[in-house]
């Protein structure tokens, strides 16, 4: 079947929504950078702890370089 032949035969709303997602794949791919980065932020923020040794020991490293 070639591919007009299968593109007449699909009904309009399944070109739609073919056409969409395909829209869709293009607008994440444009944005994956700003997208991962922003993700792999977030991951960090929420899945790191900090132990209160280590935040004596920023207190004290800064407070030392003064």
């Amino acid at each position: 079947m070639k591919l007009n032949q299968w593109i007449k035969t699909r009904s309009r709303q399944e070109l739609v929504m073919i056409a969409s997602i395909i829209l869709l794949i293009i607008m994440v791919i444009y944005r994956i950078e700003f997208i991962s980065t922003v993700l792999v932020d977030s991951v960090k923020e929420k899945f790191t702890v900090e132990s209160p040794a280590d935040s004596i020991l920023i207190k004290n490293s800064d407070s030392s370089s003064n």
